[in-house]
């Protein structure tokens, strides 16, 4: 039976291309005492900045097959808690905010005829005031509508028996982990713990919670049946000692695909702001040579991380590390833009491309910024970006606001329905013409999104500024208003002022040409890359090879020519 569930996990994550990640960093580990996390939503059809604006107590909520937020025909209807909330995104009014990634867990624990699956953390959210609220909401929830997985939104069917939540208010943030109960029962077990105040953490479609404390509520909560139910469904001995249940192993057990193409993703994140040797330590694990060597669930930070740096590691390829890709797979231009699968067949053998943190199927990333010195509605942040991170701006919108962006909506265009005026075409067209002109391109982008972002935050700062002073004056209405429509704004010019930047690009760049050495300040050349050049000629001998007394026999030709133009 264990043979068999490992298998069943191992072909799981084996098809967990559209995944997603969450970082996390508490406020002792911040530079301005904030709570951050960001949550990168990998693949469609998530393509829009979503709002839902607080409801009538007890309104009827319908539940789309796609998600909350999503369009899309209903799968069930739910009663609205007595108060709800808005929400911007994924963050809240109150500077609550939440974030997923799904696990393949054990598969006969994917239940059936159940109401909630992933989007049970939006409804949550939505009337939730701190983040132990939320996960005390989200067991509620699940406990009256049941859990089913997380369904595959184009087939109607479901490939993720568990989650990861990440969840996070102005003071305090929590790594939970929930999976369901098959035909067994309608609910799910679950255990939560709290980042360590200086420490981050991180999750990437793999449980990583091990072993936990029974008698610590401060810092981890859990389903009363977490370790019973394993023991129901065969999957921790009744005799073992209970201080030994480890919840990743009995429901999520470790696998070369699960450390490879996941948890490596967290090991990229710690390693950045981890104690230097973090990287080196936990390679064999990662590259799935020693399972046994895992990685702690948290770790804490040797440096204060700011938000724009945040940034940056949301957008991360392993570079400089020991999954660097930059060989012969990366082509002529060093791309780090790898095509899906996951994994491909050569002579009956099966290789793997390098599961990145930013990726082309990535449809929406944000960075949940918790600023708690602030009124909860100017001082909670999502900067949100669609598309792949990787060459996309994050824009602020605060989660007071009213409106978003009509550009950044279903509204302006979808990821089935092109559109100039769409965020998330507009970021997509700018991002595969990078892909493909690595070399040259790339750095013009990201050179690029750097001052845009630091743009945005000066100008969050004047915005909260501006919207404070009316706050404190009792304007509460139109400090709010101020944000919105600064938001709006911001959010509308960037789309317009991205599409300039394609023009741009492909008028400079056309062709395989660069008719100028230097676009936006950045210092471009071209042709290939001379490892390449060196590649080919190596593998084609001479066939390319010119002979050495062409050039001097080209030059007299054109020395002819010209004495005869004199004449």
């Amino acid at each position: 039976m264990a043979h068999k569930i490992v298998l069943l996990v191992v072909l799981a994550h084996a098809s967990l291309t559209n995944a997603c990640t969450n970082f996390m960093v508490s406020p002792g580990a911040t530079t301005d005492g904030s709570t951050i996390m960001g949550y990168s939503c990998d693949g469609p059809p998530f393509a829009a900045l979503s709002h839902y604006p607080a409801q009538p107590p007890h309104s009827k909520r319908q539940l789309k097959r796609k998600g909350c937020a999503e369009e899309g025909p209903s799968r069930g209807e739910i009663e609205e808690e007595k108060e709800t909330y808005n929400t911007v995104g994924l963050t809240n009014e109150h500077a609550v905010s939440v974030g997923e990634t799904t696990f393949g867990g054990i598969d006969f624990l994917r239940g059936t005829g159940n109401l909630t699956y992933y989007d049970v953390m939006e409804l949550a959210l939505q009337s939730s005031t701190t983040a132990r609220e939320l996960i005390t909401k989200i067991d509620q929830l699940i406990s009256i509508y049941g859990y089913g997985g997380t369904p595959n939104v184009t087939e109607g069917g479901g490939w993720g028996t568990g989650e990861s939540f990440t969840v996070a208010d102005t003071k305090e943030v929590w790594h939970m982990e929930l999976i369901g109960m098959g035909n067994w029962s309608k609910g799910a077990v679950w255990i939560a713990k709290r980042v360590p105040d200086g420490f981050v953490g991180g999750h990437a479609n793999q449980a990583r919670i091990t072993t936990f404390p029974r008698n610590d509520p401060d810092n981890c909560m859990f389903s009363k049946n977490v370790v019973s139910f394993a023991v129901t469904a065969g999957l921790y001995p009744a005799t073992a000692p209970i201080e030994d249940f480890s919840f990743a192993d009995a429901y999520d057990p470790i696998s070369f695909s699960g450390a490879r193409f996941c948890d490596a993703r967290v090991w990229s994140f710690f390693s950045q702001v981890a104690e230097p040797g973090f990287e080196e330590r936990y390679v064999s694990y990662v590259t799935g040579k020693n399972l046994s060597h895992r990685m702690p669930l948290f770790v804490k930070a040797s440096k204060k991380v700011s938000v724009t740096e945040f940034f940056g590691y949301m957008r991360n390829h392993y570079e400089h590390t020991a999954l660097s890709d930059q060989d012969i797979s990366s082509g002529p231009l060093h791309t780090e833009f790898r095509v899906s699968p996951s994994h491909w067949m050569s002579h009956n053998q099966t290789y793997v491309n390098e599961r990145h943190v930013g990726v082309p199927y990535t449809s929406t990333t944000y960075v949940a910024q918790l600023r708690g010195w602030l009124p909860a509605p100017i001082g909670a942040l999502n900067w949100f970006s669609v598309d792949d991170s990787t060459f996309s701006v994050h824009a602020p919108f605060h989660a007071g606001s009213t409106r978003v962006p009509v550009s950044y909506t279903n509204a302006a265009g979808s990821a089935d329905r092109f559109s100039f005026d769409s965020a998330f075409w507009v970021f997509n067209m700018v991002a595969n013409f990078a892909y493909y002109r690595w070399d040259q391109v790339a750095p013009v982008v990201s050179e690029t999104i750097h001052q845009y972002e630091q743009k945005f935050v000066q100008e969050v700062a004047a915005n909260d500024a501006a919207a404070l002073d009316l706050w404190n004056s009792n304007h509460t209405a139109a400090a709010i208003e101020l944000l919105t429509a600064a938001g709006e704004k911001r959010g509308n010019d960037l789309v317009s002022e991205w599409l300039q930047l394609y023009q741009e690009l492909f008028m400079k760049f056309r062709d395989g040409s660069t008719p100028r050495n230097e676009v936006h300040g950045v210092e471009v050349t071209a042709g290939y890359a001379q490892d390449w050049y060196d590649r080919v000629a190596k593998d084609t001998g001479d066939r390319y090879l010119m002979p050495e007394s062409e050039n001097n026999d080209l030059n007299a030709r054109k020395l002819e020519v010209l004495r005869k133009n004199r004449l």
